[in-house]
């Protein structure tokens, strides 16, 4: 089972916020599970987001600026 533990920034309303993501590789799909307030959430997500994701991880601090 692979697995990826990640920041990424939320918007809500006109406040942005972060949370904490995990990626998470299950019966052979990537799910994506994060926690904001008292909520839970996953969803089923595409290996082109995982690429993108691991592009993000490796990218420098001003790399990662320019992408988002």
């Amino acid at each position: 089972m692979s697995q990826s533990k990640k920041q990424m920034d939320l918007t809500q309303g006109t406040g942005a916020t972060t949370a904490d993501v995990l990626y998470q590789r299950i019966g052979g799909k990537w799910y994506a599970f994060s926690v904001v307030g008292d909520e839970v959430y996953m969803s089923p997500i595409s290996e082109d987001l995982i690429d993108e994701a691991r592009l993000m991880e490796s990218a420098s601090p001003n790399d990662k600026q320019k992408v988002a």
